[in-house]
């Protein structure tokens, strides 16, 4: 009997066995899921926020080109322990090159910013500097250590300075909810829209995600090296920025908190900016800093001891009307700005159909002369065409004795070409002794590779990228220049090669440049018809050493305002051309619809003694025994009138 008894007790005790169980993991799992940071809403309800806080803080005090700020390192290190003490995640970043800070931005939005239930903070102080856009609009940026100073190097600072349009991209990658950035610096931006409105109760609504932005100053003010802005935001951080006193500093309270402590400790020298970001689904929620809460409930619990239960009952009733009161100033803000944006629209629409209105009576009044000017204007044409048939009948006459002038000059010239008996001597042709004449090719190709342009034996090669090379030629030229029919031209007698001296003044793309050979031709410059583009290794051949023709790489018998030229070789692989820039000492390639400038070639055919009358000298001939002054004239203006004839005869 008493083994059945021990027998059931037992069996009952295994039954009850999964239930204790359940009882057991239930409460671990409600603690699980409730880890990470969470806070108390002004209705009572515990709201979780974040598995956690990082915050990368960023501090430059030594510059290679802009003064440096002794203060700055100090700043950050005590920054970067503000916020360990608030339990944040902190990496420090001093003195980052462009390259360094750019990186550290791409781990925080694509590593670190990749868990959506995160709290992210980025804080940099250092130099800001805001540029003037086209448009007359204001963009700030960030200043590394690298970064040269915006009026004296335009391109050096825009590749090296980070702008604010980056700042907004990278806080638009970062997946988790709510993201926080302070600039200890001054510069223009309109990427966040500006908040003066009082800061509200922590809700559910201050979970959703937010981007906000706070600036130590606008673009026309001075940081000082001992910031008041680093100073005020620790102070801030710690607890003195909860205006409402529920153990919580909001980004929105430690924004107001900043304008309105910097300013009156800057005496009015310093006005920090704070907002959200322009955009409908990133700007409903609120940056959340937790104090520490056994503090603050200890506290409030000894105030309550010492008061009455009534007197902690007024206080809370009055609490509540105070926010209320705060709530509904902050919305009859917001209907004022609406009110406000309502009655300029409607201006502005006024003001449209004014001017609608007067176009009308306008057109009325045309209405009632048309037909006056119809008849005015069937009076001017026929006037026109009377005149016209009368210039045409006077135009006539003069091309006939045109004509007859011309025939008249053709006998005189060919005359004058049967007395000629021997050519004018060619130009100066001595050589340097013992120069090898290097190989150029003539010929475009439409695949070439980086390895073959590597491979010309005549290039010396400084530096090695993927797109390009920093080199020079080793060529020793030998340079002519000649006036041809009044174009001038460079010859030189190592490469065979005749260069156009002052190249295009304007800019074209690759297409547009081979339409600007052709036209050349057809023009005959020089008295020559076969300039094309350069190949690759007759363009590479003008590279000098040194830089030598207005910081151009290039010799100064060229025009110095050549910057980079086309090539008619294309890259293998890309809808692009080769071309060489000689205010770097580059070989590259670019896009077919860049825009670049053309230096025109041509190969020099080595002429004989009995050709060369044919080629250079047979013209030199014609102009030397032109009759001067009115017969070329003349002719052109014949041409000038063939041409008005026919386009009046259409």
């Amino acid at each position: 009997m008493r083994n059945r008894d021990f027998v059931m007790r037992t069996i009952s005790q295994l039954y009850f066995l999964p239930y204790l169980l359940v009882l057991l993991f239930v409460p671990l799992q409600l603690f699980a899921s409730t880890r990470g940071i969470s806070v108390i809403s002004k209705e009572g309800k515990s709201l979780y926020l974040y598995k956690d806080y990082y915050a990368l803080v960023v501090g430059v005090s030594d510059y290679e080109y802009w003064p440096d700020l002794q203060g700055v390192e100090d700043d950050v290190r005590k920054t970067t322990k503000a916020l360990e003490d608030s339990g944040f995640n902190v990496s420090m970043l001093l003195n980052p090159t462009s390259r360094e800070l750019r990186e550290k931005l791409n781990s925080l939005a694509y590593e670190v910013g990749s868990e959506e239930d995160r709290a992210i903070l980025f804080y940099f102080s250092g130099h800001g500097e805001t540029e003037t856009l086209a448009t007359g609009e204001k963009l700030g940026y960030l200043i590394p250590r690298d970064c040269p100073i915006l009026n004296q190097d335009l391109i050096g600072f825009s590749e090296k300075a980070i702008s604010m349009n980056l700042i907004e991209t990278y806080a638009l990658r970062i997946k988790s909810k709510h993201v926080l950035m302070l600039f200890d610096s001054c510069f223009s931006g309109s990427m966040f829209a500006s908040l003066k409105s009082v800061p509200s109760d922590i809700s559910e609504k201050s979970s959703r995600p937010v981007r906000q932005f706070i600036t130590a100053g606008n673009e026309d003010e001075q940081v000082p090296d001992d910031s008041i802005f680093n100073t005020v935001l620790i102070q801030g951080i710690k607890g003195d920025a909860d205006y409402n006193e529920d153990g919580y500093v909001t980004g929105s309270e430690l924004g107001m908190y900043l304008d309105t402590r910097v300013v009156n400790y800057s005496q009015g020298s310093q006005h920090p900016q704070y907002g959200r970001i322009r955009h409908p689904k990133l700007d409903k929620g609120d940056f959340i800093f937790v104090l520490d809460k056994e503090n603050n409930v200890s506290s409030i619990s000894i105030k309550e001891e010492k008061k009455g239960e009534s007197v902690v009952a007024e206080e809370r009733q009055q609490k509540k009307i105070d926010d209320a009161m705060l709530e509904e100033e902050r919305e009859l803000s917001e209907e004022r700005d609406m009110v406000a944006k309502e009655l300029q629209r409607l201006e502005k629409e006024g003001r449209l159909i004014e001017e609608e209105w007067r176009h009308l009576e306008e057109e009325a009044g045309n209405n009632l002369s048309a037909e006056h000017e119809v008849s005015r204007m069937e009076t001017d044409i026929r006037e026109r065409e009377s005149r016209l048939d009368e210039e045409g009948r006077e135009l006539e006459e003069e091309r006939r004795e045109l004509d007859d002038e011309r025939r008249h000059l053709e006998k005189e010239w060919g005359h004058l070409e049967k007395e000629q008996v021997s050519p004018p001597p060619p130009p100066h042709r001595d050589e340097p002794p013992g120069v090898a004449r290097p190989y150029l090719r003539s010929r475009y190709k439409r695949d070439l590779s980086l390895d073959q342009v590597q491979s010309v034996p005549f290039l010396s090669i400084r530096e090695k990228n993927w797109n390009s090379l920093k080199c020079y030629s080793t060529v020793k030229h030998f340079y002519e220049v000649n006036l041809i029919n009044n174009d001038s031209v460079v010859i030189d007698r190592c490469t065979e090669l005749m260069w156009h001296q002052s190249g295009t003044p304007g800019k074209a793309t690759w297409n547009e440049a081979k339409r600007l050979m052709q036209r050349l031709n057809n023009r005959g410059y020089g008295g020559y018809h076969d300039w094309r583009l350069p190949t690759l290794e007759e363009a590479m051949s003008l590279l000098e050493p040194d830089k030598k023709n207005g910081g151009l790489f290039i010799s100064p018998v060229f025009d110095r305002y050549q910057e980079w030229i086309w090539t008619g070789d294309k890259k293998k692989g890309a809808n692009a051309a080769w071309d060489v820039n000689f205010r770097y000492g580059l070989v590259t390639w670019s896009p077919l619809n860049d825009r670049g400038f053309v230096r025109p070639v041509r190969s020099l055919k080595k002429p004989s003694q009995s050709s060369y009358g044919s080629d250079l000298s047979r013209q030199h001939r014609r102009d030397d025994n032109r009759p001067p002054g009115r017969p070329k004239r003349k002719i052109d203006k014949m041409r000038r009138i063939d041409r008005w004839m026919h386009d009046h005869r259409r």
